[in-house]
C-alpha cells in the first residue's frame, strides 16, 4: 500500500493536515488532520510502498514504552481510516 499522492502534507495554524489536490477529490470538502505519530508515519513511509508491519516496526523502534498488541491495534485503526478518506490506497 501507499499513501495517495493527490494528498498534499501542509501546516495550518500549527495543525498538520492533508488535502486533496487530485482532480477525482474535486467533492472532497475536508481536512484530514494528523496527530503527531500520524505525521510521523506519514513522513516516514509518503514515498514508498509499506505494508502495516513495516508501520508497527517504525512505531515500535520510535516511541518508548510501545506494545505489540497497542501498537498493532492503533495501526489497524489508523490505516483503515486513512484508506476509507482515500489517503491510503492500495
Amino acid at each position: 500500500m501507499k499513501f495517495n499522492p493527490s494528498f498534499q502534507l501542509r501546516t495550518v495554524c500549527g495543525e498538520h493536515v492533508l488535502l486533496a489536490t487530485g482532480a477525482e477529490l474535486v467533492d472532497f470538502n475536508r481536512l484530514v488532520t494528523l496527530n503527531d505519530t500520524a505525521f510521523d508515519i506519514y513522513q516516514e513511509f509518503a514515498n514508498k510502498d509499506f505494508q502495516i508491519a513495516d508501520v508497527e516496526s517504525f512505531l515500535l523502534q520510535h516511541y518508548d514504552g510501545a506494545t505489540t498488541t497497542l501498537v498493532a491495534a492503533d495501526v489497524a485503526r489508523l490505516i483503515q481510516e486513512m484508506k476509507q478518506e482515500g489517503v491510503v490506497i492500495s
